[in-house]
């Protein structure tokens, strides 16, 4: 029998309502609106819920591509009706105020290779021009530099090039990306700007020729990640691109055929990427993810010297790119171990190599020297040897410790902080020093000066700074903490005040995860506050010395919250 037509129904017509209760409304049945609870919810045995609102924020629908309420469908001109739909993750460049332009020479057009920018940087002396200072405002567009250089992170004009245009944009690659990599990250990873940095020279044949995608993506992707921690707008085009390098890293690395594992074996744009994925992470959230890509790259090189004879003849670049990749890799594991002491990933046998004892020029981006890296090691490998060794076998190793610490003579303000730091590390780790010790409050006091010289008065901000920040401020002794630094008008700083600072200064412009290494500050020092050791003054400083002490300041009050932390 068909359906009686509205007008030919007696009873009236079913509207639906808003006041019914919420598990109602979601079995679309009607509902009594009986309170507290409704029948079908009593006979269910469930509770009502009556007047329940969802809030829904603007900001979430937006950053996922999905229209808010009514919005764009009333609009009357088709031109301003905002697409919906999830948007695309392309790598673009995000609208703010840092953009800057570039007069057009010559090397815009074709015919010129990466090879070719020294001698072209060298004819033309071109410097980035504000916008405000030219006279007719061009469009911008994707060649448009999105960031000035730093006035005291710079590099010779004969090192990088001068304008982004050299560096192709197809498939996807964008060339301000390799810009800002060159322009702003290379001169963080080179603490001593007299030296050359391996950054630029080795890595420039990878990320700039274009067919090299693995290095490419992983820099590019590093890059845009370093540069959401200002803008964060930046921040979906490096989780994007780092899921590109991550797959296209599993697909070089998952090969059955061995003709295919020796030739990724050989190919020297994976370890790279794999440098450019831990720095990524690190910056990220300096978790153990970093430690991954860590492991997973010593076991590459591991394989890759194994099958070395099996292996083609590799080229002196490729040789000095993978040696590059290695030395990063090792000495990341040689100076954030100090802190945590946990243990290596590299064996001491790589530091004692005898191709390694020699500082060449291209050795300057670590900060220090080789032999200072070989001593923070073996450091931390007594400390943790420590209750295996006899007394007279474990003086004797400190002693020829202090030896070569006394040798050392690396030249620039942050090869002495970072001397001075390995000092202090010393006496806290291995002669049970405490925060009260005379030795150690001398040793603080120096080195936060020195860096506040260098971050606050000459902007000196390098990746060479976290571990003596860290050091300092791990020893901060909290019974004596009263202000002892002044600053450039005379006003006295504390020393935990002047650590603040110095985080707040360099937190955006470094490779360090400066939020977590101020996290862990925090922390030790709340549980230096809350739970004061024995040793903390001088009349305690006796329970904890000699060589047979397992438990000193150090693994008590610092060690533990030091896990996976990068101090490169």
């Amino acid at each position: 029998m068909p359906r009686r037509k509205a007008a030919d129904r007696d009873e009236p017509a079913r509207k639906r309502t808003r006041s019914g209760c919420r598990q109602c409304r979601q079995r679309r049945v009607k509902c009594d609106e009986a309170r507290p609870d409704c029948s079908k919810c009593a006979s269910r045995g469930i509770r009502c819920e009556y007047n329940y609102i969802q809030l829904k924020w603007q900001s979430e629908y937006h950053s996922s591509g999905r229209a808010f309420g009514r919005e764009g469908v009333w609009s009357k001109s088709t031109g301003s009706t905002q697409h919906r739909g999830r948007c695309s993750l392309t790598v673009t460049v995000p609208r703010d105020g840092d953009r800057y332009h570039h007069p057009i020479s010559k090397h815009h057009f074709v015919h010129t290779y990466y090879h070719d920018i020294g001698q072209l940087s060298a004819l033309d002396g071109l410097y980035l021009v504000p916008r405000n200072s030219i006279p007719t405002t061009p469009k911008p567009t994707t060649s448009s530099i999105i960031v000035a250089r730093p006035p005291t992170a710079s590099l010779p004009a004969s090192t990088i090039p001068r304008s982004v245009s050299p560096y192709r944009a197809a498939d996807g690659f964008d060339p301000c990306l390799l810009e800002y990599y060159f322009r702003r990250i290379c001169p963080l990873a080179n603490p001593l700007r007299h030296c050359t940095s391996p950054f630029v020279e080795l890595v420039m044949p990878l990320v700039g020729s274009g067919q090299h995608t693995l290095a490419s993506l992983s820099a590019m992707a590093f890059s845009a990640r370093h540069r959401s921690l200002t803008l964060d707008g930046w921040s979906s085009a490096a989780l994007h691109l780092k899921g590109q390098a991550l797959s296209a890293l599993r697909s070089s690395l998952g090969m059955a055929d061995d003709a295919m594992i020796s030739r990724a074996l050989q190919n020297s744009d994976i370890p790279i990427a794999m440098m450019f994925l831990c720095l990524y992470e690190i910056i990220e959230s300096c978790d153990d993810r970093w430690v991954i890509h860590l492991r997973a790259c010593q076991d590459f090189l591991h394989r890759r010297k194994q099958l070395a004879p099996l292996l083609d003849v590799e080229t002196p670049q490729q040789r000095s790119q993978v040696s590059l990749a290695e030395r990063f890799f090792a000495f990341q594991d040689a100076i954030s171990r100090t802190a945590c002491g946990n243990s290596s990933v590299f064996s001491l046998e790589y530091w004692q190599s005898t191709d390694r004892h020699a500082d060449g020029p291209d050795q300057g981006w670590m900060g220090c020297s080789t032999r200072l890296a070989r001593l923070l090691f073996r450091m931390t490998e007594l400390g943790r040897m420590r209750g295996d060794m006899s007394t007279r076998e474990f003086e004797a190793d400190v002693e020829e410790l202090e030896c070569e610490l006394v040798l050392l003579d690396d030249a620039g303000p942050i090869g002495r902080l970072l001397v001075d730091s390995a000092k202090l590390y010393l006496h806290c780790l291995l002669h049970d020093a405490t925060p009260a010790s005379p030795l150690v409050v001398g040793h603080v006091r120096r080195i936060l000066q020195l860096l506040y010289d260098l971050v606050q008065e000459t902007e000196c901000i390098s990746s060479g700074l976290a571990f003596p920040l860290f050091i300092a401020a791990a020893e901060l002794d909290p019974l004596n903490d009263e202000p002892c630094f002044y600053d450039k008008a005379g006003n006295g700083l504390s020393g935990r005040r002047l650590v603040l600072e110095i985080v707040q200064t360099v937190s955006g412009s470094c490779l360090f995860n400066v939020e977590r290494i101020g996290n862990v500050i925090r922390q030790i020092w709340a549980n230096r506050d809350l739970h004061p050791v024995p040793g903390n003054t001088p009349a305690d400083s006796t329970a904890m010395r000699g060589p047979t002490a397992q438990q000193n300041d150090w693994h008590i009050c610092v060690s533990p919250y030091c896990t996976n932390l990068s101090l490169a």
